[in-house]
């Protein structure tokens, strides 16, 4: 069932994964961990939030309101860099 048209699905998906994040000290370096980095420790992890951004790029591509070509992969580093700077001392939290 679609909730959400894939753009404002997208959207809401990368809040909640950045909102998230920011709950807890620790979470933010760890989710940008799992992110930003090629460790086979987060490759479960990573796979499924690339194969859901996958298929948000891919609905949105068909509805015209997202560009084609993007990867969820390449999607991931926008968060994993939003959360590296929420766990670097001197942010605000």
């Amino acid at each position: 069932m679609t909730r959400h048209a894939p753009d404002e699905a997208l959207r809401q998906f990368l809040l909640l994964l950045v909102d998230h994040a920011a709950v807890g000290k620790g979470k933010a370096a760890t989710l940008e961990s799992i992110m930003a980095t090629d460790s086979p420790v987060f490759d479960n992890a990573r796979s499924q939030m690339a194969l859901a951004l996958d298929r948000l790029l891919a609905a949105g591509a068909a509805a015209g309101t997202i560009r084609g070509g993007v990867h969820g992969r390449t999607v991931l580093c926008a968060p994993g860099g939003i959360c590296e700077m929420h766990a670097t001392e001197g942010s605000a939290t």
